[in-house]
């Protein structure tokens, strides 16, 4: 079953909203989906000034369409079909698609660029994207590679725990692997809690962690197994996952793509983002891809 049917695009005419924008193309392109591309014209900042607010209004209005129509030229270069543009004022652009948009079009996957136009968002997680990758009920890619015209990613990492949502974002890259004939690692990072109040036991802490981590491996290579994906690799790093995952492990097996899970174990309740997703999002050099499942899928026993 294919996973992605109905992309979304969040373009804001930045040159990261650009590079996402191609990545949701490719995608598209290589899952067959309809392409939906979004711009929201941010009315909280005209309205700052009464006395042009009409004219601005205007202007921010056709921007917007002429960077859709851009958008969806190039799609259409590409060979996509089902290509729609989408264009709504709001003062808050991320509610405004995590509320109306997304169910409205069922979509399956947001592509958003890592930050946006302002000057201080350029450096960090844009508050579009940040919420964006917080509330919306579907995966979310957020783009960070700086070259976007190689179609296939190469190299995917997924972070996994014990947690039925990394059993999905496990088997969301046993299927991208597949699709982009990627090389493909998983990796689960032991951090043992309270290490400096315990340390006349924290040999024997790290044992049981170890194994513990060991028995879980040993499960996601049994999943790998019956899904034919032979050839992948299992990593045990030691650490706070949300350093580790983005920095250390991601560079060691040349990751141009991480996906997590929304949320690890012990936090299935709701569908927010956990701290160890969202710390891998803002630390990541390359692309990161947050899912979040239709349905859990618990590891056999």
């Amino acid at each position: 079953m294919e996973r992605y049917k109905r992309i979304l695009a969040a373009v804001d005419g930045s040159a990261q909203s650009e590079a996402a924008l191609k990545r949701a193309i490719h995608l598209a392109v290589q899952h067959e989906s309809s392409l939906h591309i979004c711009h929201i014209v941010e009315s909280k900042e005209y309205s700052r000034v009464p006395l042009f607010r009409e004219e601005i209004k205007e202007a921010a209005e056709e921007n917007g369409l002429a960077i859709l129509e851009k958008g969806k030229k190039l799609a259409e270069e590409f060979g996509l079909k089902q290509v729609q543009t989408i264009i709504k004022r709001d003062p808050f652009p991320e509610k405004r698609i995590v509320k109306d948009i997304l169910p409205l079009y069922s979509i399956d996957l947001i592509v958003t660029g890592f930050s946006g136009l302002g000057p201080i968002e350029r450096y960090m997680l844009g508050s579009v994207s940040a919420g964006l990758v917080k509330h919306a009920g579907c995966d979310v890619l957020v783009v960070k590679n700086k070259e976007t015209e190689e179609s296939n990613y190469r190299h995917i990492l997924i972070a996994v725990d014990e947690s039925s949502m990394a059993v999905n974002a496990f088997t969301t890259g046993l299927a991208l692997a597949k699709k982009h004939e990627a090389d493909l690692t998983a990796v689960h990072v032991l951090h043992p809690p309270l290490m400096h109040s315990l340390e006349q036991f924290q040999e024997d802490i790290q044992d049981v962690y170890m194994k513990n981590g060991e028995l879980l491996l040993e499960k996601y290579k049994q999943l790998a197994a019956e899904n034919k994906a032979d050839e992948m690799m299992f990593m045990l790093d030691y650490g706070s996952p949300k350093h580790i995952i983005p920095k250390e492990s991601a560079q060691r097996c040349q990751a141009d793509l991480i996906i997590a899970g929304a949320l690890g174990a012990g936090q299935e309740k709701g569908i927010r983002l956990g701290s160890v997703s969202e710390g891998i999002v803002r630390r990541a050099g390359c692309d990161v891809l947050v899912v979040r499942p239709k349905f859990l899928m618990p590891l056999k026993n």
